[in-house]
């Protein structure tokens, strides 16, 4: 007798034990897991988020004067989006959002990721989801810089009060900014520092609606400045959550598409040869997928009696 294919009245069984695993992983994920969301403007740093449902995961309460908040949960390190990208179809209709954050512990970057809706970054357990966003005013300016009428380059999302070095020497930054300056339209306060060292900076504004404003007010200096654009402060919407069931979840379905494979396209075949100076030789097969094995034992046939010559 030749047996062959014999794991594979295994694989009904293995498949119900993914199924199981599946079902464990999924208890698991409510039972010690947790949802919420938070929202982040562009800058501050945040170490708590809001508890929407599930356990606390261990965490605990966030807390003001002592006092513990209910309904939201305190992170055990900070949050900081530094930038937020928004991408529109017509101006009007977001066609792509992304974040980019900074993880910070004992006042200590450890990591930066950059997220957006269908690239979630996880931390210490913790899943963070791109979800929302929200305006909230003028946040940032892209200044143009010109070392000549010709030559110049564009600093891009110039925050108030960050300086900004140029050419080695020089360096700027912006103090203030007005969406719309004395009916001009758009403009911010630029504080230059012409070399290294120099304590008090010459201040003096741009314009976006005139563009030779600056070449016009100071005629003698290398460097001149345009403002291109004004860009909105955002906010970012995150869903947060922690799941430790999700990878029994995922081993359990690759074990569960195995045990398929093995439980529909394997079979298990017994061949049964004997031989009497009567009858001759007899060639039997079983098998508990006919459809499967009716080609295989057709093959197993034709090759025995090749061999035999009969």
């Amino acid at each position: 007798m030749l047996e062959k294919g014999k794991y594979s009245r295994l694989g009904v069984y293995i498949l119900h034990i993914s199924l199981l695993m599946i079902m464990f992983g999924g208890v698991m994920g409510a039972l010690y897991g947790f949802e919420g969301g938070v929202n982040i403007e562009e800058g501050p740093r945040v170490s708590w988020i809001q508890h929407n449902r599930g356990s606390r995961a261990g965490m605990p309460l966030l807390r003001e004067n002592g006092v513990p908040v209910k309904g939201y949960l305190s992170l055990p390190f900070e949050v900081e989006c530094q930038r937020f990208s928004l991408k529109t179809y017509d101006g009007t209709r977001p066609k792509d959002f992304r974040s980019w954050l900074h993880f910070y512990e004992n006042d200590v970057k450890v990591a930066s990721t950059e997220i957006s809706v269908n690239q979630p970054f996880t931390y210490k357990g913790i899943t963070f989801y791109q979800a929302s966003y929200s305006e909230l005013g003028v946040g940032a300016a892209d200044i143009r810089v010109f070392r000549s009428k010709t030559e110049n380059e564009v600093v891009e999302y110039v925050k108030p009060g960050d300086f900004y070095r140029i050419d080695g020497d020089a360096g700027f930054r912006i103090t203030n900014i007005e969406p719309n300056m004395m009916n001009l339209g758009p403009a911010v306060k630029v504080d230059y520092f012409a070399k290294k060292g120099l304590k008090k900076p010459e201040s003096f504004w741009i314009f976006q609606s005139l563009p030779g404003f600056d070449f016009a007010h100071r005629k003698d200096a290398k460097i001149h400045f345009v403002l291109d654009a004004l860009k909105p402060k955002y906010a970012t919407g995150l869903s947060v959550a922690k799941d430790p069931g999700v990878w029994i979840v995922w081993i359990g379905a690759g074990i569960l598409i195995a045990a398929l494979f093995l439980a529909l396209y394997t079979h298990h075949g017994r061949y049964w040869v004997t031989y009497t100076k009567k009858t001759g030789f007899t060639v039997v097969g079983w098998s508990n997928k006919l459809f499967l094995y009716e080609p295989r034992f057709q093959k197993f046939f034709d090759a025995f009696r090749k061999e035999f010559k009969i």
